[in-house]
């Protein structure tokens, strides 16, 4: 994926390219338009998206919260990219605001996280949120779901410790 910057000069050099074609009148210049606006277009609606999935992955979470403001409409995303937008809403809240949290994070479970590893993410931060909050059962149920979409060793190893760590809460 490119950069923020890359596809900043992209657009730019499309832009002068076009304006110079068409001042010199070369009639096929008009058809950098078409690529112009799929970048523009993709610019603003997904490659913001993917940037800061990418910044997710790489616990970079100041460039995602940067990459997911860059994101102005989410409600143009399409449904896959939007459950994901919310997932990582979620995540990015989750230690400060809980309630924005668990609403993302309920958003992007009713969208439908495409992925079972994100699944599991959203299962296992959900339970986290809901300790105290909602009754053990719920919390359990949770941890159960996480489980059974878990499928990669990390996300494996992070429902782990988020059972143990239910476990304690629930034990105290």
């Amino acid at each position: 994926m490119l950069s923020r910057s890359l596809r900043i000069l992209l657009i730019s050099a499309n832009i002068v390219l076009l304006v110079f074609l068409i001042c010199f009148d070369q009639n096929w210049g008009w058809f950098l338009l078409l690529p112009l606006a799929f970048l523009i277009f993709n610019f603003f609606r997904i490659s913001s998206m993917w940037l800061s999935y990418r910044a997710y992955q790489r616990n970079d979470y100041n460039k995602m919260g940067m990459y997911l403001d860059d994101i102005s409409f989410p409600s143009i995303l399409n449904k896959k990219h939007k459950a994901k937008y919310y997932l990582l809403q979620g995540y990015r809240y989750a230690r400060n605001e809980e309630e924005k949290a668990i609403s993302f994070i309920e958003k992007s479970l009713s969208q439908g996280l495409s992925r079972n590893n994100d699944k599991a993410i959203a299962y296992g931060i959900l339970a986290t949120l809901y300790l105290g909050k909602e009754p053990s059962e719920k919390v359990y149920a949770l941890i159960d779901k996480a489980e059974k979409n878990a499928e990669t060793e990390n996300i494996i190893k992070m429902v782990e410790r988020i059972k143990t760590k239910v476990e304690q809460f629930y034990k105290e």
